[in-house]
């Protein structure tokens, strides 16, 4: 049996690193949305507050913006949250909650 564990992705493990004009393009995220999922503590930073973005702060908008436009209320989402480890820097392509056990787990990528 496989390890399901979320797997965060780590500050300082990138190939890149960007500014906010393109962490905002990239993800489709506003600064203003980012500020109000800070001011909600479901985002660890203020968006002016850096001046460069790692791979991993990319991962935490996509993963957030996921969650909070995935039509559940942000009651909900920031229940869900409270048993994933912070910050939120997964990968929503490979982070799923499961709501029968009402668990998180890692999506395992396909073998080729």
């Amino acid at each position: 049996m496989g390890d399901y564990t979320p797997k965060q992705i780590g500050v300082g493990q990138t190939l890149f690193q960007t500014n906010l004009e393109h962490l905002v393009a990239e993800t489709h995220v506003s600064a203003d949305e980012m500020r109000d999922w800070n001011k909600a503590g479901l985002l660890s930073f203020w968006p002016e507050h850096r001046a460069e973005y790692e791979e991993a702060h990319v991962a935490e908008v996509r993963f957030i913006a996921s969650l909070m436009r995935s039509g559940l209320s942000r009651a909900m989402v920031s229940k869900m949250l409270r048993t994933l480890p912070r910050p939120y820097r997964y990968d929503p392509e490979r982070t799923s909650y499961n709501f029968a056990t009402r668990e998180w787990q890692h999506i395992p990528a396909p073998p080729f």
